[in-house]
């Protein structure tokens, strides 16, 4: 015998049966993507991507290659997905629909990033697109960013909208998104469409780990003014964020110790605006290294560089000034530390052995200044001088002399030239008295002794003298004094 069911209990069974069948539609993922980096640009397929309306006006989304005004091709090949049906001159008015993507297990993915190309073409600021995130199969959705996120290499193309009319509840609560068009239609609003395929990416840091990720973009629109090519979008990717591109240089050039300091480019060569620190100094020999930091540091890496400053040859000198009698000859003197390792190179070269050693013999036939330049094996210079001079010499001390203060022979000459570093006299009378001596004798005695004049007559001196060449020896001989 049939039992009889109340209404109200089938009404409680109906309401529960909704409950669930709505409970599982929202809540479970029917696939999981579980291997990255995902990409799909929907040329084989439709990337198992899914449509859906609220209210009664159907969602027009479709899949395929559109043939309309402007949007007239996919983002890459030949096929993407789009608002307004592949080839209608406008899409549907007041509606308000979705295109949802499979589920995603972020579980094994740190830096969630999505990036994929986009076209809008609806009238700005009352339709547009946004894109959604849930993380609990569909209970709950929320915009992925925001309008006005900052923009760098890894956010670019997002949101270009505050407040887009008609991407309202039960779908949308926060109505930001793209929206905008160069197409002006009548007193419909234009501006601020994308003017073509762009390529629209952002990180998503708060998804990192996140076991369920689904994705859906809300179209919505009003009433009028929807004689517009609509919303439509192409090469998706999903996976960890692209690693810092790292900039590149050329390597700076090493330089001297005192040379100027290379003027650092404010470009990598691959493009990356950046500033250098610290700044080169080339006053210290040694290994130094400088940073470039890119102006955007979240998309670049630094770059480091080691920046060579050499030494000049060590405890260079081109020697002492050097004296020779006329139709002589010399040895250079120069010095250097670690010489065996350096190039020399002596101007002028006339009088000399071999212009390309440390010390070469001299023989110039008159006062010259040679200069000599060492060079290090990674071509740091130093240079110095040093002075030859020709010694023209006559030691002959005179035999009389009149120190009588009428302007001729007033002293006693001894010597001439230049070739006496240092005389030593010593005048005595002929009972062997000392009556005259000085340790650096410039001819200049006028016969007097203890400051009164000598009587006249005959004298006799030791001279002991020194030349430039550093040869010394001692002449003896008598000198008178007649007034």
């Amino acid at each position: 015998m049939q039992k009889n069911i109340s209404f109200k209990k089938i009404a409680t069974l109906l309401v529960l049966a909704l409950c669930g069948l709505n409970f599982n539609v929202l809540s479970q993922c029917t696939s999981v993507i579980n291997n990255f980096p995902y990409q799909e640009d929907f040329e084989n397929t439709n990337g198992g991507w899914t449509t859906g309306q609220s209210g009664a006006v159907l969602s027009d989304w479709a899949w395929g290659h559109p043939a309309k005004t402007y949007i007239s091709n996919a983002g890459s090949g030949n096929k993407c997905w789009i608002t307004g049906g592949l080839t209608n001159a406008s899409y549907n008015s007041s509606e308000l629909s979705y295109l949802r993507t499979p589920c995603f297990n972020f579980s094994t993915i740190q830096h969630p990033f999505i990036r994929f190309k986009v076209y809008w073409e609806s009238e700005k600021n009352y339709d547009g697109a946004t894109l959604q995130y849930s993380t609990n199969g569909g209970t709950s959705w929320n915009n992925l960013g925001a309008y006005n996120d900052p923009t760098n290499c890894f956010n670019t193309h997002w949101f270009n909208n505050n407040a887009i009319q008609f991407l309202k509840p039960p779908y949308v609560s926060v109505n930001q998104g793209w929206s905008g068009s160069h197409v002006t239609a009548g007193g419909c609003t234009s501006d601020n469409g994308s003017l073509g395929w762009v390529t629209a990416m952002r990180t998503m840091q708060n998804l990192a780990g996140e076991p369920s990720v689904a994705f859906r973009f809300v179209f919505g629109s009003g009433a009028i003014c929807n004689s517009y090519d609509g919303f439509a979008i192409d090469s998706v990717y999903i996976g960890e964020t692209p690693t810092p591109i790292s900039p590149i240089f050329n390597p700076i050039a090493s330089v001297c110790i005192g040379a100027p300091a290379p003027v650092l480019p404010g470009y990598s060569l691959n493009g990356i605006p950046g500033v250098w620190s610290p700044f080169l100094n080339t006053s210290t020999a040694g290994s130094f290294n400088t940073t470039f930091t890119p102006i955007d540091n979240v998309c670049y890496n630094t770059y480091n560089q080691t920046f060579i400053v050499h030494p000049l040859p060590l405890n260079f000198d081109a020697g002492p000034e050097l004296f020779i009698p006329s139709g002589g000859n010399i040895q250079m003197q120069a010095s250097a530390s670690l010489s065996d390792s350096l190039t020399y190179q002596w101007s002028p070269a006339t009088g000399l052995s071999n212009a390309a050693i440390l010390n070469p013999i001299a023989s110039p036939n008159q006062n010259t200044t040679y200069t000599l330049v060492a060079q290090t094996q990674f071509g740091c210079k130093d240079s110095d001088v040093v002075k030859i001079s020709i010694d023209f010499c006559v030691i002959d001390p005179s035999k009389i002399f009149t120190p009588n203060h009428d302007g001729y022979y007033d002293t006693w000459f001894v010597y001439k030239g230049s070739c006496i570093k240092k005389v030593e006299a010593f005048v005595y009378n002929r009972w062997g008295g000392l009556v005259f001596n000085s340790t650096n004798y410039q001819n200049d005695w006028d016969g007097q002794f203890k400051n009164k004049p000598l009587p006249d007559g005959t004298y006799y001196y030791v001279l002991n003298l020194t030349e430039n060449s550093g040869l010394t020896y001692t002449k003896k001989g008598s000198v008178a004094i007649i007034r």
